[in-house]
């Protein structure tokens, strides 16, 4: 009796170490950081809170961190993204501007008070775009959203292995 005691023990241990170390090789590649793949591909992983994805863009040279929404009709800066990027907010005219975007996995649709910006440079791992236009909001929004526009200058765009891949 002792003998099968033993050997289910080490079994257990066996079986526990073997799907520890599955779930964090998992963890590992699901989680990391976003880089760029030799073939011209942006690789992001998602969040590991909501399973959104969130690109780190330069915009200006200073890192923004955004949600990816295909949804979206409007690349979105918060106001305090923008200041960090050298936009000055206070001397901008805001106006009620429809939008779309979804927040928290429910679609919302209506206005935001915002106005439209052109940003001079913007990077996303050696992809360098100018003169893009975007919006700032004048207080609604928690983070920066990254909607088609800017999705548009990919091709393709595809989620596989359980991260986003942008091409071109």
């Amino acid at each position: 009796m002792t003998k099968i005691m033993l050997g289910f023990l080490i079994l257990c241990i066996f079986v526990g170490v073997a799907v520890y170390t599955v779930h964090e090789n998992r963890q590992q590649r699901i989680y990391a950081d976003q880089f760029a793949l030799t073939d011209g591909t942006v690789s992001i992983p998602p969040s590991v809170d909501d399973w959104r994805f969130y690109p780190t863009l330069k915009i200006n040279d200073v890192p923004v961190r955004f949600v990816f929404d295909q949804k979206a009709r409007h690349v979105v800066l918060t106001r305090p993204d923008a200041q960090r990027v050298g936009i000055d907010t206070d001397t901008l005219i805001y106006a009620l501007t429809p939008i779309n975007w979804e927040s928290d996995a429910r679609p919302r649709y209506g206005s935001l008070m915002a106005a439209s910006v052109t940003l001079s440079s913007v990077t996303l791992e050696g992809f360098n775009d100018t003169d893009m236009d975007a919006l700032v909001d004048e207080g609604t929004l928690d983070v920066s959203i990254l909607g088609s526009p800017y999705m548009f200058h990919f091709d393709p765009i595809e989620i596989a292995d359980f991260r986003l891949l942008l091409s071109r």
